[in-house]
């Protein structure tokens, strides 16, 4: 066949007329709206160095002329076209053909599995949706976080949360007590005028720590020995009371990092639910309670999927209040605007937290005027003569029952005097 030979000039201009010509039909290929393609749009095509294309000429066995950079037409349409054949341009049915294979297809890169967005919806419309664990701040299949400051009721709340669980919904638990010895426990849920213990259910093992496991390497054996337990006793249910015994070096990104790795590495694995209580620094009575109360590195808030704080009233001492901060899969129904409150009461031989109802977070904190205790009264005695009992009062408040009948009491005491007075 004889070829057309093309010097440097006519040979770019034949280049840049194809490459408008690719421009338009992979627009069309893709059904891409285009009113108008005007010249400017090309300008900003990259510049083909020449001699670059004269070397790939050179490679097809193309000899150019001395003197000239030379390129055979036909070639380049040749070339074009088995890169378009490669990559399925040029055909509508070619392109629907490749998007269909990829839409069914996966593929292992490494350690992950990457697929369109529609598989993963798929893959998930065939798992069961999670249920909950303890009402809206824990679900199974969850990494979550309950923290507080020390004498809250933060292990009371993580033991009833175990307690409710093996009873209602009679699942396995596994609790690792990295807090209480065996005889403080046993006290905590033993009734102190009959003598009787609390009877938990079967279902809830309480593992403690053997003197012999404390070792330099003692985070990573009990990483070992909750995944050991879990699959030895069929459990999926894992509570961790505290995760600083594991780590005591949470407060660096580095090993706060490595522990969250390893747990979420036993949930993906294992399907695991998994609660970690932690505590809180001393915090500001006088603010609500935020993400940045959690002890440890901030990177430790990024690895759970819930958390959730215990926080004590600074109003009232008897009160204690529960406090969405986080949670990935659900509403977040327990704000600042409406924390859930309750008291911690001994039923029998068990000690729970009983909730009562939701107020404002702020009408708890500590206030710093003075004239605070004054003005609490006052709300009380107006509530009180709208006939609200004392417990719709302690409700909307956000004091105890009993802070309420002596605020009345005193009230009385006072009005009395003052009758007597006249």
């Amino acid at each position: 066949m004889n070829h057309k030979k093309l010097n440097r000039k006519e040979l770019s201009e034949v280049f840049n007329n194809a490459m408008r010509g690719e421009y338009n039909s992979v627009a069309d290929t893709n059904n891409v709206e285009r009113h108008s393609v005007a010249t400017e749009d090309f300008d900003e095509f990259e510049p083909y160095d020449i001699d670059d294309f004269s070397h790939e000429a050179l490679s097809d066995g193309v000899s150019p002329r001395e003197g000239t950079t030379s390129y055979c037409v036909d070639d380049f349409h040749r070339r074009r076209s088995a890169t378009q054949a490669s990559m399925g341009v040029g055909s509508r049915s070619a392109v629907s053909e490749q998007s269909s294979a990829d839409s069914r297809g996966s593929k292992k890169i490494g350690a992950l599995l990457l697929r369109t967005a529609n598989d993963v919806i798929e893959e998930g419309r065939k798992k069961e949706d999670p249920k909950a664990l303890y009402s809206c701040f824990w679900n199974e299949g969850e990494i979550a976080c309950l923290f507080a400051d020390s004498n809250v009721g933060k292990s009371i709340l993580s033991v009833q949360i175990a307690d409710e669980i093996t009873r209602n919904l009679n699942r396995k638990v596994h609790y690792y007590d990295f807090e209480l010895s065996e005889k403080q426990f046993q006290l905590r849920y033993t009734d102190e005028t009959t003598g009787t213990s609390h009877r938990f259910s079967n279902l809830l093992k309480i593992a403690h720590v053997s003197e012999s496991m404390i070792s330099e390497n003692f985070e990573n054996q009990i990483i070992d020995t909750i995944e050991n337990g879990a699959v030895g006793d069929d459990c999926s249910i894992i509570i961790i009371d505290n995760i600083s015994a594991l780590n005591n070096h949470l407060e660096t990104g580095e090993a706060a990092g490595q522990l969250m790795l390893r747990l979420m590495d036993l949930k993906h694995r294992l399907n695991l639910s998994v609660l970690v209580i932690a505590h809180t620094p001393k915090r500001d009575m006088t603010q609500p309670i935020t993400q940045n109360d959690l002890a440890g590195s901030k990177r430790l808030f990024n690895f759970f999927d819930s958390v959730f704080s215990m926080g004590k009233s600074a109003v009232d001492s008897g009160i204690r209040y529960i406090k969405q901060i986080k949670s990935r899969n659900g509403r977040i129904i327990y704000d600042t605007q409406s924390v859930l409150i309750g008291e911690l009461e001994k039923e029998a031989a068990m000690p729970k937290f009983v909730a009562t109802g939701t107020v404002n977070e702020y009408s708890l904190l500590k206030v710093a005027d003075t004239s605070s205790q004054s003005v609490r009264q006052d709300r009380v005695a107006a509530l009180s003569g709208k006939g609200k009992t004392c417990r719709e009062i302690s409700e909307e408040l956000g004091i105890s029952k009993s802070a309420v009948s002596r605020i009345l009491c005193r009230l009385r005491h006072q009005n009395v005097s003052n009758s007597n007075l006249l």
